[in-house]
C-alpha cells in the first residue's frame, strides 16, 4: 500500500449545500481518506489535491491499495468505521456497494442566485447520458464520476503492412477493382465488423488448427481481455440490451424485431460471431484457447487485432517500444446506423466511515469538478472527461465515442461476469449450442440480479 499527504481546499464551481444548509467553509485537524486502486496512476490521484488554493487547507490522505485486495480490504474496513472517507471504485461495483456510501442529496448543489444548477439533478445533466442513468436515483446522485474509458480497436501496423505487400506480390493479375478493395481494408480504418472480418481472412497464417499470425483475438474468454464486454458491445450494436435495472432481469436473450419485419435474437448472433472466430472450419478461423493472453500476444506481434481499452497502450508503450500500432475507433455493425459503444468509468464515492459527511461530499465534488478534468483523465491513459462539453469539444474521434457509449446494470458483478464468460466458453471452446448456452446464461443472470443483498 502507497501513502501520501495531499493537502486541498474545497472550491466548488458551484455552492455547495448539505442537508438544505448552506455549507460554511471549514478547517479539520481530522486528514479526508482516499482510496484508490493501484489500476490508476497515484501521481494523479496526488496532484488531484493540489489544484485547490484557499487559506483553510483541508488535509487529505491518499492511500493506493493493490486491486488484486482493493475490494475485500474495503468493504472489511468501511464495515468497521475505519476508512476510507472518499472510495474510488469502477461503475459496476456500485450495485454492489451502494448501501455503503453517503448519497449526493437532491439539494446539496444549489448555485441558481449565480445562474449555476437548481439542484444536484440539473448539475449531474452536465454528464455524460449513461452516468445520469448509473448515479442517479430520484435526484440524488451515489456519487461523482471520475475518468471514463470506452472499447477501442488495436492494430499492429506492420502486421496489416505484410499482409497488404504479400497479397499484392501474390495477386498480380487481379483487377483494379480487387486491388483497391484489398488496400481500402488494409490500409484505412476499419469502420464495420464486415470490414474486420475481410482483415483477418487477409492476414490470418494458419496451417490446419495451428494458427502463427492471427487476424484478431476473439473467439473465447479465457485469453481474451474484456469478453464479457465485448458480447456486451456486440449485442448492443445489434440492437440488444443486456439487463433491465428497473425490472431486475436480463434482456440479452430476447428477440427484436428489425426494421422488415424480421425478428433475431442479438445475443444470440453475438455467440454465433465469436464462435466464427475460434472454429476451425470457418474461414473467420483465427484464435484458440491454447494462444496466449491477447494482451501478451498483441505485444508480441502475434495478433493484429484486438478489442480493449485505452489503458492497455500505455502497457504496450512500456513493455515493448518495438510495436507500432494505432489506436482507431471500435468498428460499428452497420455503417449507416448510430453508432453504439461500450464504456466504463471510475466513481468516487462518500461512504459512511467518514466522520464529516458534509466537508467530504464537498471534496469528493471538487476532485471532479469539471475544472479538473484534465488532470483527472490522466490517472489512465487516454480516459476521457465524463462532462458532455468537453468530448464534444475534442474533436477526437475515439474520444467522441463517450457520447454514445453505453454502461450495463451489475449486482453481485464477479458473478455477473463469470456467468457472462463462462456462456461464451461454453459455445466457443466446449461446443455447445448458442441457444442452449445464451438461455442457461440469461436464467443465471436474472436469478442474480433478483437475488438479496
Amino acid at each position: 500500500m502507497t501513502s501520501f499527504m495531499v493537502s486541498a481546499v474545497l472550491v466548488l464551481g458551484v455552492s455547495a449545500v448539505g442537508c438544505g444548509q448552506q455549507a460554511e467553509e471549514v478547517t479539520t485537524t481530522d486528514p479526508i481518506v482516499i482510496w484508490a486502486p493501484n489500476t490508476l496512476r497515484t501521481e494523479t490521484i496526488e496532484s488531484l489535491g493540489g489544484q485547490f488554493n484557499s487559506s483553510k487547507a483541508i488535509n487529505a490522505v491518499v492511500e493506493i491499495i493493490d486491486s488484486s485486495v482493493y475490494e475485500e480490504k474495503s468493504i472489511d474496513k468501511i464495515a468497521a468505521d475505519d476508512r476510507p472517507d472518499i472510495w474510488i471504485v469502477p461503475n459496476d461495483w456500485i450495485q454492489d456497494h451502494k448501501d455503503k456510501a453517503i448519497w449526493v442529496p437532491a439539494n446539496f448543489i444549489k448555485s441558481e442566485e449565480t445562474g449555476g444548477p437548481k439542484n444536484t439533478a440539473e448539475y449531474f445533466a452536465k454528464f455524460l447520458p449513461f452516468v445520469q442513468e448509473d448515479l442517479l436515483v430520484n435526484g440524488s446522485a451515489i456519487g461523482s464520476p471520475g475518468p471514463v474509458q470506452t472499447l477501442v480497436l488495436y492494430k499492429n501496423r506492420n502486421l496489416f503492412a505484410t499482409a497488404l505487400s504479400t497479397w499484392q506480390k501474390n495477386n498480380r493479375d487481379a483487377t483494379d477493382a480487387q486491388k483497391a478493395e484489398v488496400k481500402r481494408i488494409l490500409s484505412n480504418k476499419l469502420s464495420t465488423w464486415a470490414d474486420v472480418k475481410e482483415a483477418v481472412k487477409l492476414i490470418t497464417q494458419r496451417d490446419g488448427e495451428n494458427i502463427s499470425t492471427a487476424g484478431i483475438a476473439l473467439g473465447n474468454s479465457t485469453n481474451v481481455e474484456h469478453a464479457d464486454d465485448i458480447f456486451h458491445l456486440l449485442t448492443m450494436q445489434q440492437g440488444g440490451l443486456i439487463t433491465d435495472a428497473k425490472n431486475r432481469v436480463s434482456l440479452f436473450e430476447n428477440f427484436i424485431t428489425l426494421p422488415d419485419g424480421s425478428q433475431l435474437k442479438p445475443g444470440e448472433e453475438t455467440l454465433k460471431f465469436l464462435k466464427s472466430f475460434s472454429n476451425p472450419s470457418s474461414e473467420l478461423y483465427s484464435w484458440n484457447a491454447s494462444m496466449a493472453n491477447s494482451r501478451e500476444a498483441f505485444k508480441a506481434g502475434q495478433v493484429a487485432m484486438i478489442i480493449d481499452y485505452p489503458e492497455f497502450e500505455e502497457e504496450i508503450k512500456q513493455d515493448n517500444k518495438r510495436v507500432s500500432f494505432d489506436v482507431v475507433a471500435v468498428p460499428q455493425q452497420y455503417a449507416e446506423s448510430d453508432p453504439v459503444n461500450y464504456a466504463e468509468y471510475y466513481v468516487v464515492l462518500t461512504t459512511k466511515a467518514t466522520v464529516n459527511p458534509a466537508v467530504t461530499t464537498n471534496y469528493a465534488l471538487a476532485i471532479t469538478q469539471k475544472s479538473n478534468t484534465t488532470i483527472f483523465t490522466k490517472a489512465i491513459n487516454d480516459s476521457v472527461s465524463p462532462f458532455i462539453s468537453v468530448i464534444e469539444n475534442s474533436g477526437d474521434e475515439v474520444k467522441n465515442q463517450a457520447l454514445t457509449a453505453k454502461t450495463v446494470y451489475k449486482r453481485k458483478h464477479n458473478q455477473f461476469d463469470v456467468i457472462i464468460k463462462d456462456m461464451i466458453n461454453n459455445v466457443t471452446v466446449k461446443g455447445q449450442n448458442e441457444l442452449q448456452s445464451l438461455n442457461n446464461a440469461a436464467d443465471q443472470i436474472t436469478k442474480l440480479l433478483q437475488s438479496e443483498d
